[in-house]
């Protein structure tokens, strides 16, 4: 098998040598018949230079005729050195030059495109590509390229070894210099001189004397932003240092200027005080003293200023028909002014009008009294005013009013119209049992001052006052108690079809459910029942009332089949499993550990009027309820006693946080009960 192979390969390889032998001929033989074709055109191209130069050129197109005859050849052309060309090229003539130039452009052109023809025909026949000739010479060196960006810094070399020593450098200049050195120890007494020559005799001396100043004026009276100047004269020996300075103050530096006196008066000191102010009244001292003692003496600084008022604007509002004294008029200056009151747009009522000093008092006001009161304050610099309103008020009156007592059905609307006139127009507001009201989905003030309620609740109950308030300190009230007069449920016969059902009581750890019955038969007021137990919680009154709770039992020995109404309440917690029933706002039956630990499940179905012996079924016609029924509410909590004790005095009060009232009446009703829209129960209370 082996020299079967070799045998193939070596065949293989033969054919391929005979094959590039004979494309290897035929290329040589296409190169000696291009560079024949050459050789004929280097002796057409010499005849033309020997023309050129002798001047005999022929025209243009001339030229062009044989230049495209030559053409014809089918032959390459291929290009002589371009150095040996351009030698033998000399033309001395320009236009000359520019012929030969256009006809070697044509020649090289047709030369180039014969040459590449030749190549095709000679090497492409086959598809194989020629073998590459040797290569040229070099060309010469292009130009310098531009300088390319700089590189990165190499890293820093090695620290070379120290140098040597340079010259000293020149002297610097002097330093500053330094601290002065320690006081060095005194030195040894001397030898005492000789005694001198006696002196002449002095002149006899000054008596000494202690000091006296002298102010004047004694009163300086200046008008404001003037300047003040005191002098205060002097004597005494030794020379006395004077000074001046503000009794009960201090002097404004900025303002005041002591100097040696007055130009030409010696033994003088004065004080120039520039600009002056009220503030700048007082008392001012000159003081003088040397080693004999002290001198002093005092002048007074009166600055005459333009008046000034100090008046509150207000307003004030007063009563239509009282008295009123208008705020006192402050007024300062100097001269003191003279104070007077006029009023704006109008007259001082003289009779009823009295000016004490800065006071005006006005008596029975009247609307007309209204306005802007002006006090005014003069002195010999002018007039200063101040300005108060006053303004008479009509008391608030109510022309429309709700009436004491409002009973309205649960889920009613309510309307109470509040109408008032006053002057300023009165602004009515309304508040529950001392709570400011605000507009809701349900609640709404109304501009005229109107209030509604839709969807009346138990708990809208209370005391409503319709305030109205004039020129905000003048106020109006009117009170009406509301009672939001819970729908009565009345069963009235004996059969299983009358009963009231509900879903969606959760699970329970602690029970309170109230509610209000009237009755003389009585029975199963409410029955919840879950899967497994029919008697979850069940509250009845055969005669008096018993209490499930988990299957569980217990009679309370509570009754309340006498017709009349009455507020029962019971609570239970399974931490203690104590057990309260109240009657009427009191505790009538307990009991302690009963079903400790138990929870009333949550899922069930809550029959009222019937009594379940399966969930939500099986009823029993002797165990329906007969009577009334208002106000029964649920919470998950024990209420606290005082809870009870309010709900038991008010047929409408509390609403349970698991079922309330208005749930149970908005439930599915079935049978012939009877929805009471005005219950009796608030009648009877």
């Amino acid at each position: 098998m082996s020299d079967k192979t070799s045998c193939s390969s070596r065949g293989t390889s033969r054919v391929s040598v005979v094959l590039w032998f004979v494309v290897g001929v035929l290329c040589l033989g296409e190169f000696v018949r291009v560079e024949l074709i050459l050789s004929e055109y280097r002796t057409r191209l010499d005849k033309i230079e020997e023309k050129t130069d002798g001047k005999d050129v022929e025209p243009c197109d001339v030229k062009t005729k044989k230049i495209k005859a030559s053409r014809s050849i089918d032959s390459p052309k291929i290009i002589h050195d371009s150095r040996q060309r351009t030698r033998r090229l000399t033309v001395s003539s320009p236009s000359n030059d520019t012929n030969f130039q256009t006809v070697r452009k044509e020649l090289l052109q047709t030369m180039g495109v014969e040459v590449n023809k030749a190549f095709s025909k000679a090497c492409g026949a086959k598809k194989n590509r020629c073998p590459p000739g040797p290569p040229g010479p070099p060309g010469r060196p292009g130009r310098k390229g531009s300088t390319g960006k700089r590189g990165q810094p190499g890293r820093r070399g090695k620290r070379g070894p120290q140098g040597p020593m340079g010259r000293p450098g020149r002297s610097g200049k002097q330093g500053m210099m330094g601290p002065t050195g320690l006081k060095g120890d005194k030195g040894e007494r001397g030898d005492p001189g000789p005694r001198g020559v006696a002196g002449r005799d002095g002149r006899p001396g000054q008596s000494i004397s202690s000091p006296e100043v002298q102010v004047s004026p004694p009163l300086l009276i200046v008008n404001e932003s003037d300047t003040a100047v005191l002098h205060c004269g002097w004597s005494g020996n030794p020379t006395p240092v004077i000074g001046w300075r503000r009794v009960g103050g201090l002097l404004d530096k900025t303002r005041s200027v002591l100097d040696a006196g007055l130009a030409g008066v010696a033994r003088s000191h004065n004080l120039e005080i520039r600009n002056v102010s009220s503030n700048d009244s007082g008392v001012y001292e000159c003081k003088g003293s040397n080693i004999l003692g002290q001198a002093n003496q005092t002048a007074t600084l009166l600055v005459n200023y333009l008046p000034r008022i100090s008046l509150s604007f207000g307003p004030i509002y007063v009563e239509e028909g009282s008295n009123v004294t208008l705020p006192k008029c402050h007024a300062t200056g100097h001269p003191t002014p003279t104070i007077t009151w006029v009023k704006v747009l109008g007259m001082l009522p003289a009779a009823r009008t009295v000016i004490n000093g800065s006071r005006l008092i006005l008596y029975s006001v009247e609307k007309q009294d209204t306005g802007i009161y002006v006090c005014q304050a003069s002195n010999f610099l002018g007039l200063s005013i101040g300005k108060m309103q006053l303004i008479v008020v009509t008391l608030p009156k109510f022309t429309a009013t709700p009436p004491p007592t409002v009973f309205v059905a649960d889920g009613e609307s309510l309307r109470l119209d509040c109408v008032v006139t006053a002057d300023p127009p009165a602004r009515i507001s309304w508040s529950k049992d001392n709570q400011q009201l605000s507009s809701d989905d349900r609640t709404r003030v109304h501009v005229n001052g109107s209030l509604t309620i839709t969807r009346l609740k138990t708990a809208d109950s209370g005391t409503y006052v319709c305030q109205a308030v004039s020129a905000g300190v003048f106020t109006a009230t009117t009170h009406t108690k509301v009672v939001a007069a819970p729908k009565d449920l009345k069963f009235t016969r004996r059969t299983t079809s009358d009963y009231v059902i509900i879903k969606g009581i959760p699970s329970m750890s602690s029970v309170t459910f109230c509610f209000w019955l009237k009755t003389t038969v009585g029975d199963t007021v409410i029955s919840y029942a879950v899967p497994g137990n029919d008697n979850e919680l069940l509250f009845l009154t055969p005669r008096t009332f018993d209490l499930f709770i988990g299957g569980s039992s217990w009679r309370t020995d509570v009754a309340a089949n006498d017709d009349r109404w009455h507020h029962m309440c019971t609570t239970w917690s399974n931490n203690a499993g104590q057990v309260l029933v109240y009657k009427d706002g009191t505790v009538a039956a307990r009991r302690t550990n009963f079903m400790t630990g138990q929870v009333i499940r949550g899922g069930g179905t809550l029959i009222i009027g019937q009594e379940q012996d399966s969930v939500g079924g099986s009823f029993d016609t002797g165990q329906c309820y007969i009577g009334d029924l208002t106000g029964l509410n649920i919470w998950n909590r024990v209420l606290e006693p005082n809870e009870i004790s309010t709900m038991s005095r008010d047929c409408g009060a509390g609403e349970g946080n698991v079922l309330s009232w208005g749930d149970v009446i908005s439930s599915k009703i079935q049978g012939q009960v009877q929805l009471v829209k005005s219950s009796t129960c608030i009648k009877q209370h």
